[in-house]
């Protein structure tokens, strides 16, 4: 298990850290920092980094958040993963 809201948080380097050891890692949870929020909140490019980690790694990964818009929906959250093409 991979937490990126944790990763960032205790050391940065997010996306080096996944590239180099992808292949320990079976899955992956998603949220943003620094309120544990959407993925597409926060201070991580959630399209760049989940971009290039489907360049590398075939495992599962999951998104783990508070909700904080207040317009938010699953269907929003949906859109948003399909508008990144993987």
């Amino acid at each position: 298990l991979y937490d990126i809201y944790h990763m960032q948080i205790m050391e940065g380097n997010v996306l080096e850290t996944l590239q180099k050891y992808h292949q320990f890692i079976g899955y992956i949870h998603v949220a943003n920092v620094p309120f544990r929020c959407e993925p597409w909140t926060g201070e991580l490019d959630y399209k760049f980094i989940l971009k290039e980690l489907s360049k590398v790694f075939s495992g599962f990964v999951g998104f783990e958040f508070f909700v904080k818009e207040k317009c938010f929906s699953y269907e929003k959250l949906f859109q948003w993963i399909q508008s990144l093409n993987l």
